[in-house]
């Protein structure tokens, strides 16, 4: 049986005929990610094991003392202190016989099948088993020197380790990306955005924040890839008075702060991420994009260091930017235009004033978007000249 379906039957209380194997997680993602329980002493994944006897449900039965995974082509499971004993189950069990040498024999006996027939089982049981040494001697999922990257690697499937309490993954100029980002140390530390990113995605942080700390010359290069797994997570620099620069991001489906970070190069939120920016300057950027129903709020003190010849902020595609700080524009000269917001996007001032004051357009709406200054006005945004609205778009 597959790993998806063993997981299924321990979440609905089936019965497991006799010779099924089924594994206990805590549950199943949409994604096919397996999240298990986190062993105390270990903190590594454990997952349990029951035998179905095919009268009792999943929960009269018993759980296995000591397991491993056996794997099969197709993701088979089988228990490791079972796979001694493969021949005795298969002659007790002649439907599913044919997995060892010995229910090979049994099934011959009973189907009176040829030696060739005999034979060819006999070669799958010898596979299986050396599937289950090989399985033994990477994975024991009952707590002993497990291993779950070897786990998931065993199983082509991703297990994240549940967060009990926050962690902090720390980035520095001679860390490492091999390393596991525990300690603010050389042989701790990660060596760029990227590896700590990646390295977030083991967890599953749940009501725990996942925080990634930049020390002076951490690698933040452009960041660019697939939707992440991230519950919460917070980017910041290790010494607020001397901001890390990242050069540029494209997230989706992401819930991320960044905080007391100097943002420089060209920023794309999309198709759902949800994005703070605290207390962050913007220094050389082109711009801040959001599409296909993103979120971006812009909290603390938002400094604009040095503005973009076109658009400082866009929304489009039914996106939100929320003002819940101030603006700083003191120490630039011009921009093409500040906001520009349609197609059913909001732009939204909380709180907040600007400082300061630069040549540019002030807004551009149109297209059924809507910028609401919560009665601030017209002159509430930076630039010389005036704002516009067209197309069905609104300015309050």
């Amino acid at each position: 049986m597959t790993m998806r379906a063993a997981v299924e039957w321990s979440l609905n209380n089936p019965v497991l005929e006799a010779g099924e194997i089924g594994v206990e997680a805590v549950r199943l993602e949409g994604d096919g990610s397996l999240i298990f329980e986190t062993d105390p002493a270990s903190g590594r994944a454990v997952a349990k094991f029951k035998s179905g006897d095919g009268r009792s449900a999943w929960n009269a039965l018993t759980y296995a003392d000591k397991l491993l995974i056996v794997s099969e082509g197709d993701e088979n499971l089988e228990t490791a202190e079972q796979a001694k004993a493969l021949a005795r189950e298969a002659r007790d069990a002649a439907a599913s016989a044919g997995r060892t040498a010995g229910g090979a024999m049994e099934v011959a006996k009973a189907s009176q099948e040829s030696a060739a027939a005999a034979q060819r089982a006999a070669e799958e049981a010898k596979t299986l088993a050396g599937r289950a040494k090989e399985a033994a001697a990477a994975v024991d999922i009952a707590g002993h020197n497990n291993n779950a990257d070897a786990h998931a690697a065993l199983f082509g499937v991703k297990i994240r380790r549940r967060l009990e309490r926050n962690l902090t993954l720390y980035v520095r100029q001679d860390g490492n990306d091999n390393n596991d980002g525990s300690a603010d140390t050389p042989d701790k530390a990660l060596r760029s955005l990227y590896g700590a990113l990646r390295a977030a995605e083991r967890y599953d942080g749940g009501l725990y924040e996942i925080t990634i700390s930049l020390g002076p010359g951490a690698d933040t290069r452009y960041l660019s890839g697939p939707a992440a797994s991230y519950k919460r997570l917070v980017v910041t620099s290790t010494d607020v008075n001397n901001k890390a620069a990242i050069v540029g991001f494209s997230f989706m489906n992401t819930n991320i702060e960044f905080s007391n970070i100097e943002m420089t190069g060209f920023f794309l939120i999309w198709y759902g991420a949800e994005v703070t920016l605290r207390d962050c300057d913007f220094n050389a950027s082109t711009g801040v994009k959001l599409r296909g129903g993103s979120y971006l709020e812009l909290q603390g003190a938002t400094k604009i260091l040095q503005a973009s010849d076109s658009i400082v902020f866009s929304a489009m595609e039914n996106s939100t930017l929320v003002v819940a700080g101030d603006i700083d524009v003191q120490n630039i000269s011009s921009f093409g235009t500040f906001i520009h917001c349609e197609s059913g996007s909001v732009v939204s001032r909380w709180t907040g004033n600007v400082i300061g004051q630069a040549s540019g357009k002030k807004y551009n709406v149109q297209a059924g978007g809507v910028i609401d200054s919560r009665g601030a006005g017209p002159n509430w945004l930076p630039g010389d000249v005036a704002g516009t609205s067209s197309s069905g778009g609104i300015y309050v």
